[in-house]
This record gives structure tokens, sequence and C-alpha cells, in this order.
């Protein structure tokens, strides 16, 4: 059965492509790129931690099913590193897939975030670029600015079809880039592209208010 390491989930993302989305956040990163607001995915995970595909696509469906008047426009993987964990990579989307269709979303789509170039995440997993509607590859670099969706310059948003790049331009243009803050078991997250010095004036503005952060993913 194909498992994956998985760090967390969330719903609705609105941050991390066109439209609300489900966010999956996978664990284990080997490229680590300086900089990364996601350290706390970098470490990997045992096997035996890792969740098998059907019971993450249940767990998905009920996370959704908590508000079931707002449509999934989307699945974002992101991470953490999908592509290397190539070998239940096809699984998990071709799985997310049905599972889209199984909802009556067959025109949502599946975006993937990878810090591989686009040869390398070819090499490592051909197969997720036909059963992905989108991918965004490339490692992040800081000194290069990025967009709403990306944190770097370099990186490319590789689309499969004309629909998909024409919804994914639209989308783009409507609105800055913006964060979101979800709250689980305590933690809270924050989701989305931070433009640079973004997180270093939020924690100024919160110890203002008397409010001291404590472990955070973006500091080793």
């Amino acid at each position: 059965m194909t498992a994956v390491a998985v760090n967390r989930l969330h719903w609705p993302v609105t941050v991390l492509g066109p439209g609300r989305r489900v966010g999956i956040w996978v664990q284990g990163c080997s490229i680590e790129c300086p900089g990364c607001v996601s350290r706390d995915t970098w470490p990997p995970m045992d096997l035996d931690d890792r969740i098998g595909v059907p019971e993450l696509i249940s767990r998905i469906d009920m996370l959704v099913d908590r508000s079931p008047d707002r449509p999934v426009d989307g699945v974002t993987l992101t991470g953490g590193e999908p592509f290397d964990q190539a070998d239940a990579l096809d699984g998990l989307l071709g799985a997310l897939r049905g599972w889209l269709d199984r909802r009556g979303a067959p025109s949502a789509d599946l975006l993937v975030y990878t810090g591989y170039d686009e040869p390398a995440a070819r090499e490592l997993a051909p197969g997720a670029f036909a059963l992905a509607d989108a991918v965004i590859a490339g490692p992040y670099v800081a000194a290069q600015p990025g967009t709403r969706w990306w944190g770097s310059g370099n990186q490319r948003l590789i689309i499969r079809d004309d629909n998909t790049a024409a919804r994914y331009e639209s989308a783009l243009r409507e609105a800055p880039p913006q964060l979101q803050v979800a709250v689980d078991q305590g933690q809270a997250f924050i989701i989305g592209v931070p433009s640079r010095g973004v997180l270093a004036q939020m924690e100024t503005r919160l110890a203002d208010s008397g409010i001291r952060l404590g472990g955070v993913s973006w500091r080793p």
C-alpha cells in the first residue's frame, strides 16, 4: 500500500493557488533552502508513522465535510518536498484526482510545489507532471522576490493545459500577496508566501502587544 509522510492538512487554503483548496504539507525535505519558512517539515518521517493513501483521502473527506457549503476548487501539495517521495507521489495524485471527481469537482486542479528545478523533478517523478495540473518548481532564493504564490523569481509555474493557465493567470492578477492564519491543536500556522520582512514585522508587532512567539518554523 502506498504511504505518505504527512506533516499537516488545512482546509480551506486560499493563498496557495486559485480558490478554496485543500492544503497537504508533506514531511521530509532533502533540499533545505536557506530562508525556508517551513523548516519544521524538513526532518524525515519514520516509515511506521506514514499514512496510507486511502486513510489520507478519508481524513481529507472529513476535513472538507466540516464546511460542506464551501466548494473545493483544488488541492495544493507542498511541504516539505513532495518529489522526495517520488514513489508515492503518483499514487497520491491519482487518488486526489479520483477524490475530486467523487466530490463533484472535476474542474478543480492539482498544484504541486517542489524545490527541485524542472529537469530534476521530471527525472525523479515524470508521471507527476502528467497527473498534476500545475507544478511550481525551483529552489527558494531569498534574494529574488517572488509572486503571490511562489517565494522567489527563479521559480517556474509549469501548467499542463490552456484552461488551467487562463485560470491561474486571472487569479494572479486579481489580488495582492496574502497570508492566512490557521489554528490546529493549540498551534498557529501561517499559510502563504510572506514578502521579505513580513515575518519579522509580525513578531515585532506581537511583542509590542505582549505576545511572544515560542518555536517558529522559519528559524532553526
